[in-house]
């Protein structure tokens, strides 16, 4: 007897992706959506039948665990909701920690500042939440948050994948935007550096400089230990973002606040790469170090903790234990590194000897520029270290450039006693020294006892108004606001006009125009005063940037000494931006008028628009919102508002419009045969539908490729031929009427 066995597999059910909100980096029907409410056998496709899950999250299953993300891919979470990870009983209850490593979007094509078709986002759409208003999604591990240590956790993160109790571990090519994290407690005793207890982890691609993972306008705080963490060796019990194989790693607009969480417990840093880290702070924490420093710019580091006792070797602010070294992979080849408007201040008194590390840098083959920081209120303890041979393997050829900052009671680099070069290949000018001298050695770097670096002490920078004498964490001393913490005051201050002027650097960071972050970026913020990184709203955990209205620099005479630029009355606004820029163009552009520092811009087709030097316009429309081009034309805008002089700038646009011609059109009759071709010129794809009215009973067809063929039948028809789809600029309105045969009208019109 012949036996069949019948093998049946049950597979999840796949629902196509639906269409993304407008202004995330992916677009098109690419994303799914996921809130509290939802349920994982949904479509997912829409905000109105959203998952539960997201994919790679254990619990996911059913429809959502159909969908394995790829790149161009978004996943939506709703504004509101929160999603638990430790505790089982709470939910939604993702099932443990979240391995989006699973998925990998394109590195090549996942380019900051560049390219993103190939990024996964996982992040939000701002008009999509649950109550009054929109607040971020919240994703926690379910304790309870102490600023002391406590005796025990209420609850772990399950699963392996990144040793106990990681939340996540981001993948190639991703992209984690607007979320809050909280409410995580390590209790390991003998904890691996970086990984398990992390909340953010990243393992890289295991190729030197590659796979770029992007973590931007998140919120973390909420963290705590127990009182026996860490306690079998020297690492600290957790990691708030972590990093591995020397991926690369993009930090922009994160909020590191552990006001409410035990500071001195959890590094916030455990080797991540720092190749884009900017407008962003950290505060009250401790630890970060990480590899391939970039492009560091408009960051707070403020109230920085000792490890507690018994749980670490030693604490450091921002250590770079190896700076970029040009060769990353995907990105713009060996363009410098670059650190300014970065903000170091108010360690908390326990942050001292023993080895902790302020700023720590350990320069390449590739130039680097070092410009408008401040440093304040800090200990003299490892001020700013630049390492090198023969202890580290960074050789630091490629030349450092350190001019137009601030420090106060610390060492300025310049001789490097503990490097084998010494300070041969460090330029030191411009510097604004407070109790301040050059460290000591044997080859002194460029600049040394340069009349352009203005040193004076405490008392002096009290009398000029530069400093206080009361009111610091660590020394008595201190600036004597943390608005502008010691700029000038008076024109007759020392370092106004003392400097010399460095345009020179400006302009060659500007040649490097295949890197937007060093040949835009960078290069225009050393035309400028410092910013002062960005201003932080403690209510809503975001960073407005920047801080200040920046004063421009003299593009020839000379300029101040230190962060600053003095001066007595409004700076000018940035020139306004515009993006596209001016050229021409098929089809109607939708264009973004921006302006460095942001300020508001006035703008019409006409000429000379102005602000009112307030919040408003005198002359032209208020911009809010990009900007449609349909037709050839020139923009005019000016920038400026409170507190700054209008700069005007314009953009001239030349419109080739999409146009769909018949070569004849009817009249038609009642039985006729019809074969009319459509063609298309001045447009970017090649399909024709139907978009309004109706070809039924009309005995009419019209294929893809634009031909309207068939036999007219009697009666009267009316509908519209659009141009692949209904987002094209141009239709065709036909209006045909076979009976009595009136002539037919063709109408081109915006779509």
């Amino acid at each position: 007897m012949r036996l069949l066995l019948l093998l049946v597999i049950s597979l999840p059910a796949y629902c196509a992706a639906g269409a993304c909100p407008s202004g995330l980096p992916v677009t098109g029907n690419n994303c799914y959506f996921i809130a509290a409410s939802g349920s994982d056998s949904a479509a997912g496709n829409s905000e109105s039948v959203p998952w539960l899950h997201a994919p790679n999250m254990p619990n996911c299953s059913a429809v959502c665990a159909g969908v394995s993300p790829s790149p161009g891919q978004g996943f939506i979470f709703r504004g509101g909701d929160t999603w638990h990870f430790g505790n089982s009983g709470a939910a939604p209850y993702t099932g443990g920690g979240w391995n989006i490593n699973n998925s990998w979007g394109t590195d090549a094509s996942c380019i900051f500042e560049g390219t993103t078709s190939g990024c996964i986002y996982y992040g939000v759409d701002k008009t999509w939440y649950t109550g009054g208003s929109w607040v971020r999604p919240v994703l926690t591990g379910d304790n309870t948050t102490s600023t002391s240590l406590v005796s025990s956790c209420a609850h772990q993160i399950a699963g392996s994948f990144w040793g106990s109790n990681t939340m996540m571990l981001m993948g190639v090519a991703t992209i984690l935007d607007n979320f809050e994290i909280t409410g995580m407690c390590s209790q390991d005793a003998n904890p691996t550096s970086g990984v398990g207890d992390t909340i953010i982890g990243y393992a890289g691609t295991g190729t030197n400089g590659s796979g770029s993972a992007w973590v931007v306008n998140v919120y973390i705080h909420g963290w705590t230990a127990t009182t026996g963490a860490g306690q079998g060796n020297t690492n600290l019990p957790g990691t708030l973002i972590g990093g591995g194989a020397n991926g690369l790693q993009i930090l922009d607009h994160i909020v590191i606040d552990g006001s409410d969480s035990n500071p001195g417990s959890w590094a916030w840093g455990t080797f991540p790469s720092f190749y884009h880290f900017r407008d962003s702070i950290v505060r009250y924490t401790t630890n970060g170090v990480g590899q391939w420093c970039h492009d560091i710019h408009d960051n707070i580091f403020e109230h920085f903790y000792n490890h507690n006792a018994g749980a670490g070797s030693h604490a450091n602010i921002l250590e770079c234990n190896d700076n970029a070294t040009g060769t990353p992979v995907n990105q713009p080849q060996n363009t410098p590194n670059v650190f300014y408007n970065n903000m170091f201040r108010h360690d908390d008194p326990s942050f001292g000897a023993g080895g902790q590390v302020h700023w720590w840098v350990c320069p390449e083959v590739v130039p680097e520029y070092y410009f408008n920081n401040i440093l304040y209120d800090i200990a003299n303890e490892n001020y700013i270290d630049m390492a090198g041979p023969p202890i580290y393997g960074c050789p630091n050829t490629g030349g450092q450039f350190m001019f137009n900052n601030t420090l106060v009671d610390g060492s300025q680099p310049c001789y490097l006693p503990n490097n084998t070069a010494g300070g041969t290949y460090l330029t030191v000018l411009n510097e604004h020294l407070i109790n301040t001298p050059y460290d000591s050695g044997t080859t002194p770097c460029t600049g040394h006892g340069s009349a352009t670096d203005i040193a004076m002490t405490d008392a002096t920078a009290e009398t000029q108004g530069y400093l206080v004498s009361t009111g610091g964490t660590t020394n008595s001393d201190t600036c004597a606001n943390d608005t502008t913490p010691c700029a000038p005051t008076l024109g007759s201050n020392s370092t106004v006009g003392a400097g010399a002027n460095h345009q020179a650097y400006c302009t060659a960071l500007a040649a490097y125009s295949t890197e937007p972050a060093i040949g835009t970026d960078a290069a225009n913020a050393c035309k400028y005063a410092t910013t002062d990184g960005c201003a932080y709203n403690t209510s809503t955990h975001t960073m407005t940037c920047p801080a200040q209205a920046v004063v421009l620099r003299p593009a020839s005479t000379a300029w101040d000494a230190g962060a600053y630029e003095y001066q007595s009355g409004n700076p000018s606004a940035g020139a306004p931006s515009f993006s596209p820029s001016a050229g021409t163009y098929t089809g109607t552009q939708s264009v973004t008028i921006s302006s460095s520092p942001s300020t508001v811009i006035c703008y019409n087709t006409t000429g000379s628009p102005a602000t009112n030097g307030s919040t408003g316009c005198t002359v032209g429309t208020l911009y809010s919102a990009p900007v449609a081009v349909v037709t050839s034309e020139t923009l005019y805008a000016a920038a400026g508002g409170t507190g700054y002089t209008d700069t005007d700038g314009s953009a001239a646009y030349t419109i080739n419009t999409c146009a769909i011609t018949p070569a004849s059109l009817g009249p038609y009759t009642a039985g006729q045969s019809i074969s009319q071709q459509f063609t298309a010129s001045n447009c970017t794809a090649s399909s024709f539908t139907i978009s309004s009215g109706s070809l039924s009973g009309s005995g009419l067809t019209l294929s893809s490729g634009g031909l309207l063929s068939g036999t007219a039948q009697s009666g009267s028809f009316s509908f519209t031929v659009a141009y692949n789809t209904a987002t094209d600029p141009i239709s065709l309105i036909i209006n045909a009427s076979v009976i009595p045969n009136p002539p037919t009208s063709l109408t081109a019109a915006p779509h």
